[in-house]
C-alpha cells in the first residue's frame, strides 16, 4: 500500500515499520528545496547530526527516480528528513 509523509527539516520521520523493504520516491515540495536524506537504522531514530549521512534523492526528472528501499534485517527502519530546515516535502512510500 503506498502512503504518503510529510517530510521536514526539523525531524527524522519513520517512512517503515520494522524489517520491511519497499520504495519511495518524491512527490513534490510544498515549500523549499525538494532535497531529503533516507537513513535506516536498527537502533531508533538518528541523531540530527547524522542528517549528512543520509542518502540524498531529489525531486523526480522522470518516472524512473524511485529509490528502492531494503531492509537488512527484521528490526531495520528507514527515516527521512529535510535538508532544509525551512522545506516540506511530500514524499510517496510504497513498502511490502
Amino acid at each position: 500500500m503506498i502512503t504518503q509523509h510529510e517530510i521536514t527539516g526539523t525531524a527524522w520521520v519513520a517512512i517503515s515499520g520494522a524489517g520491511e523493504s519497499g520504495t519511495c520516491w518524491i512527490e513534490s515540495a510544498t515549500t523549499g528545496n525538494a532535497k531529503i536524506r533516507l537513513y535506516h537504522s536498527t537502533l531508533g531514530v538518528p541523531d540530527l547530526s547524522k542528517k549528512s549521512h543520509g542518502y540524498p534523492i531529489f525531486m523526480p526528472n522522470s518516472n524512473f527516480d524511485a529509490v528502492q528501499l531494503k531492509a537488512d534485517g527484521v528490526t531495520d527502519v528507514y527515516y527521512a528528513i529535510c535538508d532544509d530546515v525551512n522545506t516540506k516535502v511530500l514524499l510517496n512510500v510504497d513498502m511490502a
